[in-house]
Parts: C-alpha cells; structure tokens; sequence
C-alpha cells in the first residue's frame, strides 16, 4: 500500500500499482526522499500530521514522519510557523541523545512540503492509558514523576523549555517502561543570561502556567504543567474544563477533586508544582525530585488536615502499571463524561501552617512558661508576716446614741435620771492623811 500524503485526503491508502491517489487524484510517492516509505497516518497535532513509515536506509527500521500542514493566514505567521517546525529538528538533533527522548533522523522538504522523521516510541502514550484503565494510582503518579523530573532537568540544562507537556506528549515504552517525553514543536531556546519576555501564548489550554499564558516562560512553567498533568491522570478531570470555569483558581484547592486521602509528602510536592505564583514554585526539577525522594527541604509535616464531602465525576482506579501494546504515537482526544456517575465522598487535603502563626504560638508557650517559672519560684521564698493594724483601730470610741426604735436592753428609760451609786464603803481611805493646816495669814 501506498500512503498518500495529501493532508486533507479522507481515504489515503492505495495498492501499489496506482500512481495517482483514488480518492483525491493526488500523484503517489512510493519512497519520500528516496528513503523513506509512508505506511499509513497516525495521528495529525496543530502544525502537522503523523505517518508512521519505514526508513529504507536502516534496514527497513521503522519511524516516525512529521509534516507542517500548517495554514497560515499571512506570509509571516507561515515564516513563524515553519520556524518552529524546524526549530523541532534542531532541538531533537540536540536532545536526542537522551534515552527518554526520540532521537532525529532527518529534516527536509519535498514538493513544497517540510517533513521531520524521528525514532518511533513502541508504546502508548499516558492519555489512551488513562482512558483504558482509569485514574492512576499514586504509585503511578511517584513513577512519572521519578521519569520526567531528571528528564526536565536535562531539557532545562541545554536552555529548552518544552511548553508543551500533558499527558498526549507522554508515551511509555512497551520494552523497558520508561517515559518518553515527545513533540518539542513548540518548544523554546533560552539564553542562559536573558531575562523573561513577552511573547506569544503557546501551549495546551488548562496546562499552561499563568505567566505562559502571559507570553512569558521559565523553565519552573514546565514544572507546572507537569503538576496539572499528574493532577489530570490522578483526578480524572480535564483540567481544560477547570481553567474554562474557573481559570487558575482550582489550583488553590486542586485535591477536593481527589477521591482518596493522598500522601502528605506526594501533595506537598504536588502542592509546590501547581503553585500559581513562579517564584513559590520549584525553581529546577532537581529540586523537586530530592523533595519526592528524600527528606523535604520545606518539610511537609507542617501541614494541618482538614475534612470536607464533594461531589465529583466516578472514575475506575487501578493500582498496578498496565501492559503496554506496541502502537504508534497518535493524538487521542480528550476523556469522556458521558459514563461518569456523581459520587459523594470525604476527602482530606493539607493546607501549610503559616510561618507567622507559628511564632505566634511558640511567643504564647514561652510567655506561659515565665510566668509559672516566676510562680514557682516566689512560692520557694520564705514570707515574713507582720502584724497589720486595721485603720479602724485608730479612729476614738464615739458614745452613738441608740436608734429610737430599737434601744439597748441595758440602757436607762428615756426622761428618767441615771440611778445613783452608793459611795464606796472604804472611802475615804482610814490612813489617808489629814488636810494640811492652812496657811497662816500674815
């Protein structure tokens, strides 16, 4: 069979005899640049369609055919376009020595026409994994994170920014299990000096960073999508639905759409990936994988947890790694809703301890523990008591005349004279001396 490479034909295989095309009369090329043989499409992106061939050159090994079908509207956004299509090539001549990235095997043009063969990942990329076995299970979240962070680093290391990452970009090799990271179409060179400018917003809606969306990229902007694409194959939620919604607000509590309890160190790193805020984010993906394999550098036990019941789309779990069918990359479309059945269920999810209300409680138990320490210690003072005089003891006895209607038993009648005494019986005294004589008058 030949394989016509008419973009837009509806039915492009032919037999081997034709040399023009049945449905769209377009001539047949049996060998594109004598080397390679077009075998059937695959899959088509934004730029251009996916073949899968075999390269006559190596043996009939077989690959992977890009072709920019791009339409642009006016002659610089086609410049723009085919750039980009070549700046692909470069960065897979660059990167493709890297086992977890398809290497490049040429670049060039035939019949007007830009074409870009690469390695051929035997695998299926995360998406139609997703859509066959359902949400992934956190140990399968820890496994693509483990694969993708040194991935990113080297990408990072040689000044590329994908921007671009999401599960469809994400295939996992058949042989070995590994994760392959492809299409660098969109992919960015950064100087390694050269300060962050606005640009054009290129990306998938819903993975895209908040300041990629401003036309602005920093390698911590392929950490994010890297955290939405771990949140979407974890939740089973497009995250393009969310963004439509509710823009980059779901992130803030991205784990009440969790259907189990999930790791604290796991969110904590999740956590620092869809952080909103660049300079809060991981700032290299070295970072992130020593936080994901070892103890924390923010350790994730200052967080609390806190209970809430949502209801969220029923999605199928599945706790091992499923077997891998050797099909070829392809663009899958999104996960449907038709089957989902709302449930209600707790979830648990961590919210960090602010720094200020920590200082604030230590600055409490240091204050309650002066004072008891100053209690105790007064208590193991001897005290010496002196006697104390009432201000009332001070004051002269006042006679205070009985109230009219309640007089004392023992006091006289009203208007009656005192009683009298009798005088003492020894007065006055028997030795008492006599009065003196008076004095004589001269």
């Amino acid at each position: 069979m030949i394989c016509c490479l008419n973009p837009y034909c509806y039915d492009p295989l032919n037999p081997d005899d034709l040399t023009a095309c049945k449905s769209c009369g377009t001539p047949l090329i049996p060998l594109l640049r004598d080397r390679f043989k077009i075998i059937e499409p695959i899959g088509r992106g934004g730029f251009g369609k996916t073949y899968l061939a075999e390269d006559i050159d190596k043996l009939n090994e077989r690959c992977i055919i890009k072709q920019l079908t791009y339409q642009a509207s006016n002659e610089e956004e086609a410049h723009k376009v085919q750039q980009l299509f070549q700046q692909e090539a470069r960065q897979l001549q660059q990167l493709g020595e890297h086992p977890q990235i398809p290497a490049l095997f040429a670049y060039f043009q035939s019949n007007k026409s830009f074409f870009l063969a690469q390695q051929l990942i035997e695998g299926q990329n995360l998406l139609k994994e997703f859509e066959q076995k359902g949400a992934f299970s956190e140990a399968k979240i820890r496994y693509i994170l483990q694969n993708l962070l040194p991935v990113l680093q080297y990408v990072h290391t040689h000044n590329v920014i994908h921007r671009d990452i999401k599960p469809d970009n994400i295939i996992g090799e058949s042989v070995t299990g590994k994760l392959v990271l492809i299409d660098f179409g969109v992919s960015k060179v950064i100087a390694p000096t050269a300060q962050t400018q606005t640009g054009t917003m290129i990306g998938s809606q819903g993975y895209a960073s908040p300041e990629q969306v401003k036309g602005k990229v920093k390698p911590s902007s392929d950490l994010f999508s890297l955290g939405v694409t771990c949140f979407h194959l974890l939740s089973g939620i497009d995250p393009s639905v969310l963004w439509t919604d509710r823009g980059f607000s779901w992130v803030d509590d991205w784990q009440r759409y969790l259907g189990d309890t999930l790791d604290p160190q796991l969110a904590y790193v999740l956590n620092r990936l869809l952080n909103k805020d660049r300079q809060q984010r991981y700032q290299s993906a070295n970072e992130a994988l020593r936080d994901l394999q070892g103890v924390p550098q923010h350790q994730p036990s200052g967080y609390t947890t806190t209970r809430s019941t949502y209801s969220f789309p029923a999605q199928s779990s599945s706790s091992n790694l499923p077997a891998r069918s050797p099909v070829s990359q392809t663009s899958a479309s999104r996960t449907s809703n038709s089957s989902r059945q709302p449930v209600s269920v707790t979830v648990v999810r961590d919210k960090p301890i602010s720094p200020l209300t920590s200082v604030f409680g230590a600055g409490i138990v240091l204050v309650v523990g002066v004072i008891g320490g100053f209690i105790w210690l007064s208590s193991q003072i001897p005290r010496y008591q002196t006697p104390v005089t009432s201000p009332l003891q001070s004051l002269p006895l006042q006679q205070v005349s009985p109230t009219p209607n309640h007089p004392p038993s023992n006091y006289p009648p009203r208007n009656q004279p005192p009683p009298s005494y009798p005088p003492p019986s020894n007065y006055p005294p028997p030795n008492y001396p006599p009065p003196a004589p008076p004095f004589p008058q001269p």
